[in-house]
């Protein structure tokens, strides 16, 4: 098999592989289908409390959801930690 027939396979091949890989992101919705929760281990009115708030509002006029900042002060953030690997319920559980 000559050099250029070998490159044409494998350009086919992966154009093949790129496209199979694209079908199923065509079929689901858009992210994030809910809104977003920004837990913020430190207390309200702070640097990071203002930062949060400004960068949620502009990811939220990028994607169309809302960011909603929740302050969970106290325990030096321990208390904040603990409510961010919760996963969030729904119906099918």
């Amino acid at each position: 098999m000559n050099t250029r027939r070998r490159i044409s396979l494998l350009t086919v091949t992966c154009a093949l592989g790129l496209l199979a890989a694209a079908v199923p992101a065509v079929a689901q919705g858009t992210y994030p289908d809910h809104p977003v929760k920004v837990i913020v281990a430190l207390p309200a009115g702070g640097g990071v409390d203002i930062i949060a708030r400004l960068v949620g509002q502009k990811l939220a006029a990028v994607t169309g959801q809302p960011f909603v900042v929740d302050n969970r002060a106290g325990a030096s953030g321990r208390i904040g930690c603990r409510w961010w690997p919760r996963p969030r319920r729904t119906a099918t559980r």
